[in-house]
């Protein structure tokens, strides 16, 4: 699948929608979409990166759409669980094979003006 993201062209660079969305869908996509056992592999790096990002948005003044975005995440979790069910269901490929299509995060992309955490 192809997708053309355009968020930014919609909400605004510095809209609280924005980080609220970014926020929520971040969860909605990998408690629905990553296989198990990929998601206990790489339990930490994901916490960490999400304390990262946490941090990030404080110091921006984004940490009240942040949070509300972890929030909303969080509260529909039981809905996730459900989509999770059917999505794993019909898994395509093996989890070597989606893990092979992972990107690294890099420490520099975690930076000011490198598109991370933007």
């Amino acid at each position: 699948a192809v997708v053309y993201h355009r968020v930014r062209s919609t909400l605004g660079n510095q809209s609280g929608m924005r980080v609220y969305c970014g926020a929520r869908n971040q969860w909605y996509v990998l408690v629905k979409n990553v296989p198990t056992s990929t998601l206990l592999k790489y339990s930490l790096a994901i916490g960490g990166y999400a304390l990262v990002k946490s941090f990030w948005h404080l110091a921006k003044g984004e940490g009240a759409a942040y949070c509300l975005g972890q929030f909303a995440a969080w509260r529909r979790l039981p809905a996730m669980l459900r989509k999770r069910r059917a999505i794993q269901r019909r898994r395509a490929i093996s989890v070597r094979e989606f893990e092979s299509l992972l990107t690294p995060i890099r420490l520099k992309t975690l930076l000011p003006g490198r598109g991370a955490l933007h």
